[in-house]
């Protein structure tokens, strides 16, 4: 719980902006053992992968921390989320764990399209979503449900881009 007020969504963009230097570290060790072994490589694919990664999680993050709409009143959000979206963040490390260093198997893709499945039931606390829109006027309300369907977008396109990444940079392993 946040002193300040309740976070409708949760730090997805940070979690993915945490998980970039990772991404990159594989992606310099591969072009390394690639140049060791003379082999001549296109990163292209994963940089920009990389990139367009970098843009959504710095959009989601702009987006999530508008000052009107990103927390409901302190105490009035679901007190599980902050545990739920703890599980939640340590299953996708893991899963970009595996996949930049194991190869991205389809179990293991499968198991991240589940988990960007289930971030509107993880990420987003639904209760203070509902208290945070209560406090609104209906114009004030218009607002924010436009806010949160784009802000909600972009959390399930900073997702996807953050598995894109790591099926791009482990088929570097690969070459």
């Amino acid at each position: 719980m946040s002193a300040q007020g309740e976070h409708v969504f949760n730090a997805v963009g940070d979690l993915a902006q945490s998980l970039i230097p990772h991404i990159q570290g594989v992606l310099a060790t591969a072009r390394e053992e690639a140049r060791a072994r003379d082999r001549n490589q296109d990163y292209t694919h994963a940089e920009v992968a990389i990139t367009r990664l970098q843009s959504l999680a710095t959009q989601f993050i702009s987006a999530r921390n508008h000052a009107d709409f990103r927390t409901a009143p302190h105490g009035q959000g679901d007190p599980t989320n902050d545990w739920r979206y703890s599980q939640f963040a340590q299953s996708i490390r893991r899963l970009v764990e595996h996949m930049v260093f194991g190869g991205p198997t389809l179990s293991f893709q499968t198991r991240f399209d589940a988990l960007i499945r289930d971030s509107n039931q993880v990420a987003i606390d639904a209760i203070a979503r509902t208290n945070a829109r209560r406090q609104l006027n209906a114009a004030r309300q218009q607002q924010f449900d436009r806010w949160f369907n784009t802000t909600s977008a972009l959390m399930t396109e900073t997702l996807e881009a953050l598995k894109a990444a790591a099926v791009e940079v482990a088929h570097c392993w690969s070459k």
